[in-house]
């Protein structure tokens, strides 16, 4: 959410394209808004040791209305443990380094409870993290949305490597925000908020965490810094 199209996103992605097919998976019809969860397993860089790396993305269900907000948190649960249970398989499957499960998750910790406790009740879940969390809570990346809602998240996994296996492992070390300011392509449009008022158009109504995780031993022998 929120990209910002001034930021060399290719330099991040082009190395690191899908090295299998890239699964979809649609929550149950019983959801409100036909939503699922996309995930593709990638090598972290282009050394012949580069370990993989799952990429995973998911936009939990959105707020309607105080009638209908029992239901929607009770299937922002269950569609969070769902893709946290899938990506977790999916990633010892892969032998994966890394698990990362990021997006709009419109969680609010108020009323929606913790996360990771969401999270870590599934099979093989027991190591999630929060990204934000894990580089000590920066208040200057904590709101995604508005002065003071954290909707976006980025949670990670580091599945424990099998015997014998030279899989580092890997920690975040920044999160920062993008899609904060203006891009010279939208440059003097605005839009009307629902207050009336006018206000400069961004990329999206949500600011975008650019994070950055690196192995947690030196000489690993491949890239040394994902974002």
């Amino acid at each position: 959410a929120g990209a910002d199209p001034q930021l060399p996103i290719s330099r991040h992605i082009s190395p690191y394209l899908p090295t299998s097919p890239a699964p979809t998976s649609a929550w149950p019809a019983r959801r409100m808004m036909s939503r699922g969860l996309l995930m593709a397993v990638t090598k972290w860089g282009s050394a012949p040791n580069a370990p993989h790396v799952l990429l995973a993305t998911t936009h939990l269900e959105s707020w309607i209305g105080p009638e209908a907000n029992g239901e929607v948190l009770a299937n922002r649960r269950s569609q969070l443990a769902e893709a946290g249970e899938k990506v977790a398989r999916r990633a010892a499957e892969a032998q994966c380094c890394l698990a990362v499960l990021a997006g709009d998750m419109n969680w609010n910790d108020a009323d929606g409870g913790d996360p990771l406790e969401v999270l870590r009740a599934t099979a093989g879940g027991g190591g999630w993290r929060d990204a934000w969390q894990a580089v000590g809570s920066p208040q200057e990346s904590r709101a995604t949305m508005g002065w003071n809602f954290r909707l976006d998240r980025c949670f990670y996994l580091c599945p424990p490597p099998r015997t014998g296996s030279s899989v580092p492992q890997v920690q975040p070390t920044a999160v920062s925000l993008v899609g904060k300011s203006q891009p010279p392509s939208l440059h003097g449009r605005t839009v009307e908020t629902r207050g009336g008022k006018r206000q400069k158009l961004l990329p999206s109504d949500h600011r975008g965490l650019l994070v950055s995780f690196a192995p947690r031993r030196a000489g690993a022998g491949w890239a040394a810094e994902l974002d």
